[in-house]
């Protein structure tokens, strides 16, 4: 009774922690707003707030668009983070991911098409976990730093997208990868009637099953168990006999399959999807570390924070009409960003404090 009530408590203090973290966002984001268009501050901020609500049920399926690969990311993260891995690299596992989506689902048209999806998150999966393997081997049995590790596979994930889209899937009118085949687009599992003229489809539906599953792995058996314990505590899980290296290799692996799939769900949700030929990283794949700190690392939490930043990518493009720039949106979005780091500050503050109150009430009752 007293585990489940202390579980509960680090809940509370995880939500809280976050609220907090996402008004002083929000505060600073309208302050910023307020010095670049004053008039149309206030007008602008309500259009942000409003998200998908504005535009009625086609705005709630776009919400769940990007929810889809959001989750993913910030899964991918979150997970890696619980066991004390900084899995940096869902960027490049995101994007060699969403590349071997569109190649299976744009030049393999002899598999059929009732499967031909399937085929394409798989290799998505496959991909991202190949993406993951050389940072992993470098930590967990050269004990490279798996951060600058997999910082420079990002950038290697790009330059080698681009080469195979030149090379092999290019559009020249377009400046992408050609459109995949109709018929390897997702499934819309109904979507399409409950948000008629929205990209959802059941892509939300695979990432809330990933969900599901990474919670079960981590506190429903042994695995989970010793995974997290090496995240707590590595010399005490050396102690009880978790293997250091076999985890690492594990935690970047599954973390490689999300992040890749993840890819593959958002560029397999709309048949005019593409991945562009440039140098710069795909914009979603950004929002990985931003969503896992916000969720505090929690698998559900990370469902929230995923539902908050879609929304929030929503309602961005209605402020355009109030007389601000797409720059401003990427600025208020970096915003949102840095405040998110300070979920874990917050949080460890409100636990300083309790437990600061519990030696005064100690104290006190020790009179």
């Amino acid at each position: 009774m007293k585990n489940k009530n202390v579980r509960l408590g680090n809940m509370v203090d995880g939500v809280g922690s976050s609220l907090l973290a996402i008004i002083c966002a929000l505060i600073f984001g309208f302050i910023v707003m307020l010095a670049f268009n004053p008039s149309q501050a206030w007008p602008a901020f309500l259009s942000l707030l409003s998200g998908g609500a504005a535009t009625g049920s086609k705005g709630i399926g776009q919400v769940l668009y990007y929810m889809a690969p959001y989750i993913m990311l910030g899964l991918s993260v979150a997970f890696s983070f619980q066991t004390g891995i900084f899995n940096m690299g869902a960027t490049g596992q995101f994007t060699v991911g969403a590349l071997a989506a569109i190649l299976v689902g744009g030049l393999c048209g002899d598999i059929p098409a009732s499967v031909r999806w399937i085929v394409a998150l798989l290799a998505a999966g496959a991909a991202g976990m190949l993406w993951a393997v050389v940072p992993g081997v470098l930590k967990a049995y050269c004990g490279a730093n798996e951060v600058i590790a997999c910082i420079m596979m990002n950038y290697i994930a790009m330059y080698v997208s681009n080469e195979v889209i030149y090379n092999f899937y290019y559009d020249q009118t377009l400046v992408s990868t050609k459109y995949v085949l109709s018929d390897s687009i997702l499934p819309k599992a109904g979507m399409d009637k409950l948000f008629p003229d929205s990209s959802a489809g059941s892509g939300i539906l695979i990432a809330l099953l990933f969900v599901i599953i990474v919670y079960v792995i981590l506190y429903k058996t042994s695995f989970g168990f010793g995974l997290r314990a090496s995240g707590k505590n590595l010399e005490a899980a050396r102690y009880a006999g978790v293997s250091e290296k076999k985890n690492i290799a594990t935690v970047m692996l599954i973390g490689g399959l999300i992040a890749g799939i993840g890819g593959g769900i958002l560029h397999l949700s709309s048949i005019t999807k593409t991945l562009n030929l440039a140098e710069v990283f795909i914009p979603e794949s950004s929002y990985a570390l931003p969503i896992a700190l916000l969720a505090c690392n929690h698998p559900i939490g990370v469902v929230f924070s995923a539902f908050f930043m879609a929304w929030l990518t929503v309602g961005s493009t209605l402020i355009q009409s109030n007389g601000f720039p797409t720059e401003t949106v990427t600025m208020l979005t970096a915003i949102i960003f840095y405040f998110s780091a300070l979920a874990f500050v917050f949080k460890k503050g409100i636990e300083k404090f309790k437990m600061k109150r519990e030696l005064e009430n100690a104290k006190g009752g020790g009179k």
